[in-house]
């Protein structure tokens, strides 16, 4: 089964939202299932990368302004990529995991 898990916490986030996505998606992906998880990219750029095996796509993204280490997502001009991503993956299912907004 193919699942896009859309999380406003991931990888590199060190808090329990951040590793119970991480968990969930790394069990996913051990038990068989293709796994793609959208998340805020660790930068200012759109960013793909592998992370213990799961398929990361950051979205462009800005530290919060009193949290720097937590970064988010202006939705601005982004629903574009997104959407090809998802559309391109075509996922059987779409898991929203989201902790803090």
């Amino acid at each position: 089964m193919k699942i896009a898990i859309i999380t406003d916490n991931y990888y590199p986030n060190v808090n329990g939202a951040s590793y119970f996505t991480q968990r969930l998606a790394e069990s996913l992906l051990q038990r068989g299932h293709e796994v793609l998880v959208i998340a805020p990219s660790r930068g200012r750029y759109h960013e793909e990368f592998l992370h213990n095996g799961v398929r990361v796509f950051g979205i462009r993204s800005m530290p919060v302004f009193n949290h720097p280490e937590f970064r988010i997502v202006i939705p601005i001009g982004v629903s574009g990529e997104v959407e090809m991503k998802i559309r391109a993956f075509a996922p059987d299912i779409v898991h929203l995991q989201s902790h803090f907004m």
